[in-house]
């Protein structure tokens, strides 16, 4: 987008990367937000994992503005916990739940 001298909302790049993609791959029945019966692969964020988040999201006053900082400075330390079909998969303490990793 930048290259074509437009912006992507942070909303919008939020949907993309959820409901937005699952409608195109026709699979919006089944995945893409956390209603109840679709199957739920998702992560759990830290919004404040490093010290320069910390500082950005408390000068954050919309969601927008949250998810940007998100999108432009989270990375692996942010991830706290991964789920699988709904079940902890992972942690950021480093334990695994050794029914899903073999």
């Amino acid at each position: 987008m930048q290259l074509q001298q437009e912006k992507l909302h942070p909303i919008k790049s939020l949907f993309l990367a959820t409901l937005g993609g699952a409608k195109a791959l026709h699979l919006e029945d089944k995945i893409g937000n956390l209603e109840i019966g679709k199957e739920a692969d998702f992560v759990v964020l830290d919004l404040h994992a490093t010290q320069l988040m910390r500082f950005r999201m408390n000068q954050a006053t919309t969601l927008e503005e949250k998810l940007f900082v998100l999108m432009s400075l989270g990375d692996d330390r942010t991830v706290c916990e991964t789920y699988i079909y709904g079940d902890l998969a992972y942690d950021a303490k480093g334990e695994r739940d050794k029914r899903l990793v073999s």
